[in-house]
């Protein structure tokens, strides 16, 4: 039997715009949610949103450094409107998706998820 957390690890860097829920996840692989998030936390060291959120920060800025705009960027990793997530990347980065543009991850705080 698939490690439930692997299963939705591999999905979700496979398809960033996935929205589930972890309760969401537990449901569909049968798994008791207490323990899928205890799980989730010692493989990962995080909770399951922060893990999400990091990915997909990781993920925005390889988008930007490939040259796609915010608004591409946005769509790929599921935010419903460009402006949202400007405001979460200026949130974990400190600078606009434009100025990562320019300046690149210097300065930037937000760790990092292997993709």
């Amino acid at each position: 039997r698939t490690d439930p957390v692997e299963t939705i690890l591999t999905a979700l860097r496979a398809d960033p715009t996935d929205s589930r829920t972890l309760p969401e996840w537990s449901a569909r692989l049968g798994v008791d949610e207490g323990l899928l998030h205890k799980r989730f936390v010692a493989a990962t060291g995080q909770s399951f949103p922060r893990w999400r959120g990091q990915l997909r920060m990781t993920l925005a800025r390889a988008y930007l450094e490939e040259g796609f705009s915010a608004g591409e960027t946005a769509r790929r990793l599921g935010y419903a409107h460009a402006s949202g997530f400007t405001k979460v990347f200026i949130g974990a980065h400190g600078m606009s998706p434009r100025d990562y543009q320019r300046r690149g991850w210097r300065g930037t705080v937000e760790g990092l998820i292997d993709s």
